[in-house]
């Protein structure tokens, strides 16, 4: 998934007091927002105890290569 806005994307799905928040957390709110099939598979990838404090913190998360 191409990370440019995905930051704004992640906040245009979560509520303004969503974050910090951990991968788990993210995933769940993101599916019941109706996110983006695409940016919810992305957040499916991340390891589940990673925290994140901003949505940017999230799409630098995203833009890593997998381990």
């Amino acid at each position: 998934m191409p990370t440019g806005g995905v930051d704004a994307e992640v906040a245009r799905h979560l509520p303004r007091g969503a974050f910090p928040t951990d991968a788990r957390t993210l995933l769940t709110a993101l599916e019941e927002a109706h996110a983006p099939g695409d940016l919810v598979d992305a957040v499916r990838r991340l390891p589940e105890d990673a925290r994140y404090e901003t949505p940017a913190d999230v799409a630098r998360a995203l833009d890593r290569p997998a381990a």
